[in-house]
């Protein structure tokens, strides 16, 4: 946790093809090494309950799923070649459920933001082969022009293969990790293995094609089933395959580097590429429900996060705005990023730019209703009809809109209270979001109490921040499993993500006080929960401030105004590590600025929540930074980033909390973004405000909109601290230089 003082200012399944357009870009397509760091902990000096988050280790692009991309910036016109496979019907091995589905989706969202500049193909179940798949890159992809973007989305199993005796040196583990296709292990048809699909991708991008690939699978090795969870893990194929087998591409390739001692297969002298991984080697990428049908956790994160970033997102913030979607579900498949370093490919925009969102919204009359050019797609919520979506006309905020449907692309509204003109077109904005739901299931096994079960249902249902879902299935928002159960001979009440993991501690005992307990933990989990996914896709002011954390370097008292930043890890954590001295464990200490990069003055509160569940601003509880200006949190003093009180400090031990930061064009109180930790009492005489009293949105009526709602934008920063083992080497502590 930050010990901290007063601070002060310093588609369809069937995809029809379109045209396509220019962008500047060089590739690589080799499927790189991508790895995962353990977790550390930001929180100001108050005391806790264990973290119910663990921490993560290493992996490799294509063993967990992931995008590779080029080096080269590119424009925001450029023209996208598309493959989508969806395969969850299978020649061999088991099916899948979500893959197809992850295919449409992925399509809508393709063509509603791409338009005229996509061209779309689609590969689906028996269509999938792996002939089919390698000619669909040779032909389609292969068909990209100089400066286009290339992309390939894979859904379906990975697994790993033997490796073949000619190429025993490209694995040094003798497996390969590989997509399976169709018809794989079918007939003598062997898996789709990565030093293939490197070298196919290779030859797209050498003629200067910016290429991208997704691939939300997973190589374990493992088929298990989880509750609510299913594995895109196929076990590893037994045969190996001969040389001849594999593609002519690597065949030549190998033959090449045998005469010719050329680089062809390794990291070194190939271009760098980005990559973002479904989960880690160990971990399984899972598909579940949502919205009723299967889809692939990993791409529906994505898809979520693409529709709320802004058009200069990069691949960092897309990570981390995934991996926030990701955590709420699911604690064991953590996503990753490649390569890690500032100002590298990892912050360049995502596909090269090609994914814009438009500068405003318009609702223009169509035939017979008001239609608004922006959906799901771009970030537009849905929301049950008793809890509106509400729109203002820009400049006027009395003539409101109400969101009546929320299709991929648009929306269809109806005005509040006046009548707009058929014959104008009106330039409109978000004027009030309701707070999402937290959907929780209540028992759903056998070891629950069923007449408890009940009375939890009842409660949840009673709370303006809760409801009950059935069977795991929900509508987007946070999720959560809650279990009446008997575990070492007491009476329990359990609050669970929905793979299982503990999200609190347990609450004792079935009766009211208890269940009263539970419902309002809950509660809590969800408003802590919001605040961390607090973000605004329609603002013009994304990447406006940086945040900026910086080791405390021995001597140095007072924030410097250059020393760079700490680099976050491929999972886009900022890891801190306690260091071993004569006097015992001593904390890492940072130092934390606040850079705006505009020519206007910005309001600023930084917020740290904590894995506790508290939220505080006491780092940077609010203050204008001036236009190009810089501020630095704690009135510039050291941070001391330790470890909660209550946990102690040992090898191993480790704490997680996540520094956001809210940036404004006007004042906003910061009392709404504060939270005690779970289980601890509000402060006396302090009434905890809404989100929307601290994004400037009074309380009202439903039918009516606030003034002066303004311009906001988030950013966030996982950082996490731990003691290391006697084994490990510490990536940030004190007496690094």
């Amino acid at each position: 946790m930050i010990k901290s003082r007063t601070c002060s200012p310093i588609a369809s399944p069937a995809c029809a093809c379109a045209s396509h357009a220019a962008v500047t870009a060089v590739v690589t397509a080799r499927l790189a090494l991508a790895r995962c760091v353990p977790g550390s902990s930001l929180a100001p000096a108050v005391s806790a309950i264990t973290s119910p988050f663990p921490p993560c280790a290493g992996t490799d692009l294509l063993r967990t799923g992931g995008v590779i991309m080029s080096a080269v910036r590119s424009q925001s016109d450029n023209k996208v070649r598309a493959l989508l496979v969806g395969i969850d019907r299978y020649r061999v091995v088991g099916p899948l459920r979500g893959c197809a589905n992850d295919t449409k989706h992925v399509g809508a969202f393709l063509r509603q933001r791409l338009d005229a500049r996509l061209s779309m193909r689609c590969l689906l179940n028996e269509d999938a082969t792996r002939e089919a798949v390698v000619t669909a890159i040779r032909s389609h992809l292969g068909g990209a022009l100089p400066g286009e973007v290339a992309l390939l989305w894979f859904s379906g199993h990975g697994s790993q293969q033997p490796v073949a005796p000619e190429f025993w040196h490209l694995e040094p583990t003798g497996m390969s990790q590989s997509l399976v296709c169709h018809d794989s292990r079918a007939l003598g048809v062997p898996d789709l293995t990565d030093k293939e699909l490197s070298v196919l991708l290779d030859r797209v991008a050498e003629r200067g094609v910016h290429t991208v690939v997704v691939l939300d699978c997973c190589h374990s090795g493992s088929g298990t089933r989880e509750l609510g969870f299913r594995a895109r893990a196929a076990p590893a194929a037994t045969t190996v395959p001969s040389a001849a087998e594999y593609v002519p591409e690597l065949r030549e390739l190998v033959a090449g580097l045998r005469d010719q001692q050329v680089s062809g297969l390794t990291i070194a002298g190939r271009a760098q590429h980005v990559a973002l991984s479904a989960c880690q080697a160990h971990e399984l990428a899972a598909e579940r429900v949502v919205d009723g049908e299967p889809r692939g956790l990993f791409t529906a994160s994505l898809l979520e996060a693409l529709g709320q970033l802004g058009t200069h997102a990069t691949y960092r913030d897309l990570l981390l705005a995934a991996r926030c979607r990701i955590e709420n579900v699911r604690a064991a498949q953590t996503p990753v990023l490649y390569p890690v370093h500032r100002d590298g490919l990892a912050d360049q925009p995502i596909f090269g730019g090609a994914i814009t969102s438009p500068e405003s919204m318009t609702a223009r009359w169509s035939i017979d209703r008001w239609l608004v050019d922006a959906g799901r797609c771009h970030g537009i919520p849905v929301s049950p009809s008793h809890i509106p979506v509400l729109m203002s006309v820009t400049h006027n905020a009395d003539r409101v809109l109400r969101v009546v449907e929320v299709r991929a692309g648009e929306s269809t509204v109806e005005p509040l209270g006046w009548k707009p003109d058929p014959a104008k077109r009106y330039g409109v904005a978000l004027s009030r979001v309701p707070a999402p739901l937290a959907w929780v299931v209540v028992g759903g096994t056998v070891d629950d109490e069923p007449t408890v079960c009940a009375r939890l249902t009842d409660a949840v249902n009673s709370s303006v921040h809760l409801r009950s879902a059935v069977g795991g299935d929900y509508a987007g928002g946070l999720q959560m499993r809650l279990a009446a159960v008997h575990r070492l001979g007491h009476a329990v009440l359990r609050i669970l993500r929905p793979d299982g993991s503990p999200m609190a501690p347990d609450v004792r005992g079935h009766g009211e006080q208890s269940i009263r307990t539970v419902v309002a933990w809950m509660e809590h989990i969800a408003r802590w929960t919001q605040l961390k996914e607090l973000a605004n896709p329609w603002s013009s002011l994304v990447g406006a401030v940086r945040m900026e954390i910086v080791l405390a370097r021995p001597g140095i008292t007072i924030a410097p105004q250059e020393d760079p930043p700490i680099p976050t890890e491929e999972n886009g954590e900022l890891t801190l590590t306690y260091d071993r001295t004569r006097d015992g464990w001593q904390p890492p200490q940072v130092f934390i600025r606040l850079r705006n990069t505009t020519n206007r003055r910005l309001w600023c509160v930084l917020l740290n929540l904590t894995d506790r569940y508290r939220s505080h601003a006491s780092l940077f509880p609010g203050d204008f930074v001036g236009p190009m200006g810089m501020a630095a949190a704690a009135e510039g003093q050291r941070i001391p980033v330790v470890l909660p009180t209550g946990r102690p400090v040992g090898p191993g031990a480790t704490s997680t909390d996540w520094c956001k930061l809210i940036v404004a064009d006007r004042e906003v109180n910061p009392t709404a973004l504060e939270l005690p930790a779970l289980g601890e009492p509000t402060p006396r005489g302090r009434r905890s405000p809404s989100i929307a009293e601290f994004l400037g949105w009074e309380p009202t009526r439903d039918m009516t909109v606030a003034n002066g709602v303004g311009d906001w934008t988030t950013s966030i920063v996982p950082v996490v601290t731990r003691v290391p083992h006697a084994h490990d080497h510490p990536r940030v502590a004190l007496d690094d230089r």
